[in-house]
């Protein structure tokens, strides 16, 4: 067992005993509630100051293009018919077009593609549907983008049509042979899967029928390819996953606001709250706000949200919802471009950030910081190179960890793969590396990743060619 986690749960231990102590059997309900486990919390600051033998660098844009993390947008297919949303007059492809022209120069990489079966709900896929989807996802990684998927079938809670479990779980089975027969495509372009298929836009809630979440969670991972992330929409559904499949789930939440909200996850005074959020720190996790025309929180407190967006240590967020959907409304997300972060709050609140990136006055602006520190953010330093050994160090300024990434450093062309755990670096966490390579002319670091082969440019003012960052 990791030495951190152990104590972890030690502290864990110490402080159920004291608040059964103190607040007895209501509180043991509540404190077991879901089964969150002990990880071991994320540093709280950068403990190693950073050097310059690596050139590091201030705010470059060059960094968006990074996959794996940062703004994200969303898409529909409806499989049958070839709609977008299952209610709308547009094709898949022309909501497609309409949210990269909306958001190109927002440089997202991620898209949200919900795949609606609403049209199957009572028979198996068919050739058509199949077509439809590999298409699709074909589409959108010949553009540079990837998929975060989720299938759902009730779109309209007033309609009366949604899936039984049965359904469900042979739309799976089906979709199982789709995944192993275009797992190639499905390893370029599919960042992480949703639970979906429960509920109305697979948000678990406001279903049909009653369905058995147990099936369900268990059908999903059974479908996904083993090595792929998954998330479900709430800690509530934790318990019904089962133990082969319970390391594979993060989470994400549709409606963060800044505050507690039944529509959120666990309340902030829920004895499981900061359990939740240490485990947050070891999974992919997605957020995204409420639509900007959504008046059930009047306003959202810029650092608050953040808050959130930090303790959940998301890698990716949503600017499709309450930023550029009502034309000439000024949304949440535009109005954060000119709300600034100073270096004293951003410390004071324990964000993680790079100092680099700040402007001349020392801030940064809500939108800019969300834009650059979702997800991962690594930086070299700290590197010495002497009679064939090199040692180095990466800090991540990022909120979350480089998920499926794998190092490899060069000498000159020949490779050496490294020992690396993503894990490692979740955030606020410096690790250091020392490799023996022999005498070279150029050295470099990779990052890449262990299913689509793309690679992380660092945050560094060196030259970054063919995914290779040379720091000698």
């Amino acid at each position: 067992m990791n030495t951190g986690n152990f104590i972890a749960r030690l502290l864990c231990m110490a402080v159920l005993f004291i608040r059964l102590l103190t607040g007895g059997a209501d509180y043991l309900k509540l404190v077991n509630e879901y089964p969150l486990g002990c990880y071991r919390p994320a540093p709280a600051c950068y403990r190693v100051r950073l050097d310059n033998s690596i050139p590091l660098s201030s705010l470059d844009d060059r960094l968006l293009d990074n996959r794996d993390r940062g703004f994200r947008t969303e898409v529909y297919l409806t499989l049958g018919s070839g709609k977008g949303y299952p209610a709308s007059g547009s094709t898949a492809y022309d909501t497609l077009r309409g949210q990269v022209g909306l958001y190109g120069e927002d440089r997202f990489r991620v898209i949200q593609t919900y795949i609606y079966l609403i049209e199957y709900v009572d028979r198996p896929l068919d050739a058509l549907a199949f077509s439809q989807l590999t298409d699709y996802l074909a589409y959108i990684d010949s553009l540079g983008y990837q998929c975060l998927l989720r299938f759902a079938y009730e779109y309209d809670a007033s309609a009366g049509i949604g899936p039984a479990t049965d359904r469900i779980v042979a739309h799976a089975a089906q979709l199982k042979g789709w995944f192993t027969q275009n797992l190639a495509l499905v390893n370029r372009v599919v960042f992480a899967v949703q639970l979906g298929m429960i509920g109305l836009w697979g948000e678990g809630h406001t279903s049909v029928y009653p369905h058995d979440a147990g099936i369900v969670t268990a059908a999903v991972a059974d479908m996904v390819p083993e090595n792929i992330y998954l998330m479900c929409r709430h800690p509530r559904l934790l318990p019904d996953i089962g133990t082969p499949y319970y390391g594979r789930y993060g989470l994400h939440d549709d409606f963060l606001v800044g505050i507690s909200h039944p529509w959120g996850m666990l309340d902030f005074d829920h004895p499981q709250y900061k359990r939740m959020l240490n485990r947050c720190n070891y999974f992919i996790n997605d957020g995204e706000m409420p639509w900007g025309s959504d008046n059930t929180v009047e306003a959202i407190d810029p650092v608050l949200f953040l808050r959130q967006c930090v303790g959940y240590s998301l890698t990716t967020l949503s600017i499709t919802h309450n930023y550029k959907e009502n034309a000439g409304a000024n949304h949440e997300l535009n109005q954060y471009k000119s709300v600034k972060l100073s270096k004293s709050l951003l410390l004071r609140e324990k964000f993680p950030f790079n100092p680099r990136f700040l402007d001349e006055n020392g801030e940064i602006s809500v939108f800019t910081y969300l834009q650059y520190h979702l997800g991962y953010l690594l930086c070299a330093s700290n590197m010495k190179y002497k009679n064939g050994k090199l040692e180095f160090m990466l800090t991540n300024f990022g909120m979350a960890a480089p998920f499926e990434y794998e190092l490899v450093v060069y000498g000159d062309g020949t490779p050496y793969p490294t020992a690396f755990d993503p894990l490692d670096l979740i955030k606020f966490s410096q690790q250091k590396y020392c490799v023996a390579i022999g005498e070279h002319r150029r050295v470099g670091i990779a990052l890449v990743h262990r299913r689509s082969g793309q690679t992380i440019k660092l945050a560094n003012d060196i030259p970054y060619e063919n995914g290779i960052n040379w720091i000698v």
